[in-house]
């Protein structure tokens, strides 16, 4: 069982995130024994994403144990979200903007 949990809140509706989705889903293949990768659209869930505190798309949070460990905010790199899960999100509560 996966123990890190990538989860990709974006606007199905206002932002393509092709890109970015296509990242995950190699991030996903790659590691499918030790993290898995969700997607929730803020639009048909905004109670998932308000619980989060999710106000801009796309948002990034890697999760352990239920348990925020990175929040990406922005388009990242793949770069940086290979270092993120290499890391494991060792630095509780952190925030990455991304421009």
């Amino acid at each position: 069982m996966p123990g890190l949990t990538m989860i990709l809140f974006r606007d199905g509706r206002a932002d393509g995130g092709d890109a970015l989705a296509a990242i995950l889903a190699e991030i996903a293949h790659s590691g499918a024994d030790r993290h898995s990768v969700r997607e929730v659209d803020i639009q048909d869930h905004p109670g998932i994403a308000a619980r989060y505190n999710v106000r801009t798309t796309p948002t990034i949070l890697l999760m352990k144990e239920g348990q925020i460990m990175d929040r990406v905010v922005g388009t990242p790199t793949r770069i940086l979200l290979h270092n993120l899960l290499d890391t494991r999100g060792a630095h509780t509560g952190a925030t990455t903007q991304v421009a």
